[in-house]
């Protein structure tokens, strides 16, 4: 149900976690499902890459600009959060949320640890939630990044970055495993936290 069917206020869900855990497939199984949640596109520097056989699109799986007008966006504050991962730029476009918002949806945001942690103080009403890979597969991130095909650099660089983006977990009430072929159980967890929130009595309007 979303806040369109009930007086409920808008709902804003925001996805984390290391880089390979699957965050993307994660809130795209929840969006096939769920007809009240909306996804805020993603702001980054990044090129395109291959998805589940297909090249991402610009506007569809996120919005791929350059330095330069990332810039723009981020001096003129059009980004509720940004941050350099993996050396290129993230943000989350502000007016996107506010559109759905005002709509009358739920809206999820899938972001990285740094975007979650300045996201708490611009949005704290928000449910957060950590996707965790499971900690008996040791190397279920890496086999994840070489079915995606990328470049040894960036692989490095995320192996670098890896060790922090697991100890963020602590920052959160709500972390959900996603292991190896068990996808269908993940994606459970996650809309029965959604469902819950949903249904809280007392929950804040989200201001963005």
């Amino acid at each position: 149900m979303s806040a369109t069917d009930s007086e409920a206020p808008p709902l804003l869900v925001v996805i984390s976690g290391p880089s390979g855990v699957g965050k993307d497939t994660v809130m795209r199984e929840l969006l096939e499902r769920d007809s009240g949640l909306r996804r805020a596109l993603t702001m980054t520097t990044r090129a395109p890459r291959e998805n589940h056989g297909a090249l991402e699109e610009s506007g569809v799986d996120y919005l791929f600009v350059s330095e330069s007008r990332f810039g723009w966006h981020a001096a003129q504050e059009r980004l509720l959060e940004h941050a350099g991962v993996h050396a290129k730029q993230y943000g989350s476009p502000r007016w996107r949320v506010r559109a759905l918002v005002e709509a009358g949806y739920d809206v999820v945001l899938q972001v990285d640890v740094q975007g979650a942690r300045t996201l708490r103080g611009v949005v704290p009403g928000a449910l957060f939630v950590f996707i965790a890979p499971d900690p008996a597969d040791p190397s279920q991130l890496d086999d994840q990044l070489a079915q995606r095909k990328t470049p040894p650099e960036v692989v490095a660089q995320r192996q670098r970055d890896r060790a922090t983006e697991l100890e963020a977990q602590r920052e959160f009430e709500h972390v959900i495993v996603n292991r190896r072929g068990r996808l269908e159980e993940t994606v459970a967890a996650a809309a029965a936290l959604i469902e819950r929130e949903r249904g809280r009595e007392g929950r804040a309007r989200v201001e963005v």
